[in-house]
């Protein structure tokens, strides 16, 4: 599937974060950007402005910066023409006083990454498909930076979905997850957990590329699995909670040593996400409680047949299988991926072209007409079908990033204030919960009834639930 034609989405790239497509339009938009320049000095430009003391200078006298792409927590990510290969790469910065240095991990995490993939060439032959970004340099800059160097490559799975007016279809839901069961396979087999899934750290390709989907940002990354022994880590609880609350797993809430089966609930969730457009627990406005616990509250509460109600079992499946995991187990990766290519066969020919939901003719014709143009005189990558709608993406952009970062709880604020619980308060909260739940169950027994009815008569040859996690 990955080695489908298709039309090909250009976009500019934030690789870590949902600030792409800025400062993209024709030379008509940019003139009349330039009379509202002044209104713009008040709201969002401060927050476009690099940190770095001059947008355009020489890195290791190879590559040269173009202009800011993004930024984040992390840092900020530049795009930078290699001045040896004439070719465009990515830039992640990162300060060296950072209070929580992420970017020489990431660049040690993707660099043995890399070397697994070189093992692959040398097997086959030939490159490689299997979705993860070549880094190509890490150093520091002036003592006030460090830096890495990696692929260059499309826009987020997180601005597609905005774009595309927070709806993708189920043949597109079902694309995306066999997609990135396979990226995480192969990160799982070389010994690695993401820790950090979410629509933002998956982007598309360019060029070619367009419909390989990518796996990025691996600074919350781990070993699960001795390098030399292959032993599994030891299970632990009182764990803080690594990566994104919205997507987290109910066991890394409870302070659970993650593991793989945590990896595999998160795509979970990002796919209800984008088939549904959003999950039972975003905005919650409990003024009491920190916006963690509210989540894992109704995380706890919500049963996979409630959670994918208005989805194809299929999913519910999903949720039931991962939640059943043990610590150590190894997922099966393809049946997951059987049951997604089940559900798609059942509903398109799959002989024929599969294109995810944002390509169409017209940007294929765009890429064509404009993709050298835009790389070598602007630094931009892509254009939008007119003046207005890409000031109305951009719109949308930007208020999905203000709504993420308002619903994302600060964690470590969390943690200092005491009002994170740990996994023995989460015990107590669930069974308080489960009393409170009695007269929901009541009024939900005709609709699980139903949902077990289609369970019953869908085809559970091909599927097997484990015994729970004790």
């Amino acid at each position: 599937m990955d080695d489908e034609e298709g039309a090909k989405l250009e976009g500019k790239e934030d690789l870590f974060e949902s600030n792409a497509f800025e400062e993209i339009g024709s030379e008509k938009k940019k003139k009349k950007k330039k009379k509202k320049k002044g209104k713009k000095k008040k709201g969002d430009g401060k927050d476009k402005k690099s940190n770095l003391a001059n947008d355009r200078f020489m890195i290791n006298n190879i590559y040269s910066i173009v202009k800011m792409l993004g930024f984040g927590a992390f840092g900020e990510i530049h795009l930078a023409y290699d001045m040896n290969l004439k070719v465009m790469r990515a830039i992640k910065f990162e300060p060296t006083s950072h209070k929580n240095p992420q970017l020489k991990h990431e660049y040690t995490v993707l660099e043995q990454l890399n070397k697994a993939e070189n093992t692959i060439v040398n097997s086959i032959q030939e490159l490689p498909i299997v979705g993860i970004p070549k880094v190509y340099y890490f150093d520091r800059h002036e003592n006030k930076y460090n830096y890495l160097v990696m692929d260059l490559l499309g826009p987020s799975l997180s601005d597609l979905f905005v774009l595309k007016e927070k709806v993708f279809s189920l043949e597109t839901v079902l694309l995306i997850g066999i997609q990135m069961i396979s990226r995480i396979e192969f990160v799982h087999e070389k010994g690695f957990l993401h820790r950090d899934i979410k629509p933002e750290n998956f982007v598309i390709g360019l060029g070619q590329k367009s419909n390989l989907i990518h796996i990025i940002d691996f600074g919350l990354s781990k070993r699960y699995k001795d390098k030399a022994t292959g032993q599994h880590i030891p299970y632990r609880e009182n764990r803080d909670l690594v990566g994104t609350v919205r997507y987290a797993s109910i066991n890394a809430h409870l302070g659970i040593e993650q593991s793989r089966r945590d990896d595999i609930e998160g795509i979970g969730y990002v796919l209800v996400y984008f088939y549904l457009g959003r999950l039972p627990w975003q905005g919650k406005q409990d003024k009491a409680k920190p916006q963690v616990n509210k989540i894992m509250e109704k995380k706890l509460i919500t049963p996979p047949e409630i959670l994918c109600k208005k989805m194809p079992v299929e999913f519910s499946y999903y949720f039931h299988y991962c939640r059943n995991l043990k610590f150590e187990d190894r997922p099966d990766y393809n049946m997951i991926k059987n049951l997604f290519l089940e559900l798609l066969s059942s509903r398109i020919d799959l002989k024929q072209k599969l294109l995810f939901d944002w390509f169409d003719e017209e940007n294929a014709y765009k890429e064509k007409k404009n993709q050298e143009l835009n790389l070598s005189e602007s630094g931009r990558i892509g254009d939008f079908k007119d003046e207005k709608k890409g000031k109305n993406d951009m719109k949308k952009i930007e208020e999905n990033i203000k709504e993420e970062k308002e619903e994302d709880s600060n964690i470590n604020n969390d943690k200092e204030n005491g009002k994170l619980i740990n996994s023995h308060e989460g015990e107590g909260i669930i069974e308080e919960m489960s009393k409170e739940n009695e007269d929901k169950k009541d009024s939900e027994k005709e609709d699980n009834k139903l949902i077990d009815e289609k369970n019953s008569k869908s085809s559970g040859g091909s599927f097997k639930i484990v015994n729970k996690q004790d």
